[in-house]
């Protein structure tokens, strides 16, 4: 089982390396990547925090659904995707009319022209917000009930829409004139947007598939199991959110150096993507057994398969940081060195490379100990302690990169 879901993230990670490969070479570290990463913070932030996979909306639902049996499963899920879908339906609204100020807040430093861009590309990107809610309860819900394929390929659909909208720019629209100048600044903006609705038809479709979407009027019931999700939800946020603040951080500050932004993206990227595969692949399956230790009581089943993880971490992310440290350069060039992604973009994606590289195990760490303090209702301190050791390589990386 764990080769198979091996398999399945792998593909989805995979659709993932090419659709950064194909913006590498279309876009480079150019004005327009460097926009659209601070046209995306917000919702970007959302789509991984809340709508991603071992994010803490995914973690709160597969700890309170799993034990529940289908048909109060599915009522738990509606209701509180009601009342998630109208609080960031809401949110969306806000950031929709208050673009041009967020961007100057995360970016005051910015050029006019990349801020007029930034601006436009939020705008587009601000239907994002509310899916990102149901994306990430589906994720939980399916989980819960033990169907991984669907979550461990839905996250390509963005990845390969991308490509799409890429390779037809190229082939109906190689002359970048003035004449298309938005759709060409769009075009990132949309080919996510379009992707994030793709993945939100087809989990909808799937959860109907399986019976947890109920449209009942049912909202006096189960209020105790909504508010042990939501009550998981919000610190779970803040402590997973750490290391995607860290990035944004990183972004703040780097408003000041043209090409900073997407030199960032892509260093995040490659240390991302195999840790995503890790990630997935090695504490995924371990959410429903911890939930299921828990409701039996089984302390030490649940200590045991924990030490299990760590000492898999352990061995994984060691191997990581040292590659990384020792072939940053070549793996910079292999993955991205071609199109209007030349040697000079090259020279710093390795710089912010091998400061990410540093803060790999305590990455893994946090997510496999913060997920199983989740489950268990416990504080979320110990997670901000191990998301927080990744702050102190950031320096490292703007001195790098400011050389």
């Amino acid at each position: 089982m764990k080769l198979n879901l091996l398999e399945k993230f792998s593909l989805s990670k995979l659709a993932g390396c090419l659709r950064q490969i194909f913006i590498a070479a279309a876009f480079g570290v150019g004005i327009t990547y460097d926009a659209f990463n601070y046209a995306y913070i917000i919702p970007g932030f959302l789509l991984i925090i809340i709508g991603g996979i071992n994010g803490p909306l995914h973690n709160a639902v597969v700890a309170v659904l799993t034990p529940l049996n289908k048909k109060n499963g599915g009522i738990v899920l509606t209701q509180v995707s009601i009342k998630l879908s109208i609080l960031l339906f809401g949110l969306a609204i806000l950031i929709f009319f208050n673009c041009s100020l967020l961007i100057e807040l995360l970016a005051p430093n910015l050029s006019f022209e990349a801020k007029s861009i930034a601006t436009y590309q939020l705008r587009i990107l601000t239907p994002c917000i509310p899916l990102s809610g149901f994306i990430g309860l589906s994720f939980g819900a399916l989980n819960s009930r033990r169907k991984f394929f669907l979550s461990s390929i839905s996250p390509a659909i963005t990845s390969i829409t991308t490509i799409f909208f890429i390779l037809f720019k190229f082939i109906f629209n190689q002359e970048n004139t003035s004449s298309n100048f938005l759709s060409y600044t769009g075009l990132l903006a949309f080919a996510t947007l379009t992707g994030t609705f793709i993945q939100f038809v087809v989990q909808i479709w799937e959860i109907k598939k399986i019976g947890l979407l109920r449209l009942e009027s049912t909202f006096p019931l189960f209020k105790n199991e909504e508010r042990r999700i939501f009550k998981l939800i919000f610190p779970a946020s803040i402590s997973s959110g750490l290391s995607q603040i860290n990035v944004f951080i990183d972004m703040f500050f780097a408003s000041s150096f043209q090409g900073a932004a997407s030199g960032l993206a892509y260093g995040n990227f490659l240390i991302q993507a195999p840790l995503g595969i890790l990630s997935n692949s090695l504490i995924l399956p371990l959410l429903p057994k911890f939930s299921k230790l828990r409701s039996d009581g089984d302390k030490k089943g649940l200590q045991k398969k924990l030490i299990s993880g760590i000492e898999y971490c352990f061995l994984t992310t060691i191997f990581l940081t040292g590659f990384f440290l020792t072939f940053n350069n070549q793996i910079v060039q292999l993955v991205f060195q071609r199109g209007v992604f030349d040697y000079s973009a090259t020279l710093k994606v390795k710089s912010i490379l091998i400061a990410y590289s540093i803060g790999i195990p305590f990455y893994l760490y946090k997510d496999l100990l913060g997920e199983s303090f989740t489950l268990q209702l416990r504080s979320c301190r110990n997670n901000i302690i191990f998301s927080n050791s990744q702050f102190y390589s950031l320096y490292f990386a703007f001195s790098q990169f400011a050389k």
